[in-house]
């Protein structure tokens, strides 16, 4: 004799509209830009201080900001990113920061997420 059950969830894009929303984008967002602090070049600290966050997106600001994140000068030498002030500071500075710590951060959002019930 077989048993039918019925399970009632609500629509997945509710579901998933209830976690995903823009106040998570920008946890996530604010998150990883305090990360990114760690990774960014670093001299005066401007590049690494003035990003702009939105939810789901992280914008630095300053003029320069692409031609370090490149890692090559106007002039398209390749840049040499002193480890002096910040030891960790690269180009591409988000992939080695989602390498370092991407569990970090998604523990963080799963608290995040759990705290807001």
């Amino acid at each position: 004799m077989g048993v039918k059950i019925d399970v009632k969830m609500k629509p997945t894009d509710k579901i998933l509209g209830r976690i995903f929303d823009d106040s998570v984008g920008r946890f996530l967002a604010e998150t990883w830009g305090k990360i990114f602090t760690k990774y960014a070049p670093f001299d005066t600290g401007t590049l690494a201080q003035t990003y702009q966050t939105e939810p789901w997106k992280l914008t630095y600001v300053q003029k320069y900001s692409r031609y370090q994140w490149q890692g090559i000068s106007k002039s398209g030498r390749p840049l040499n990113h002193s480890k002096e002030k910040n030891y960790l500071a690269q180009s591409h500075w988000e992939e080695a920061a989602e390498r370092d710590k991407a569990g970090e951060v998604a523990n963080a959002l799963t608290a995040y997420i759990r705290r807001r019930g």
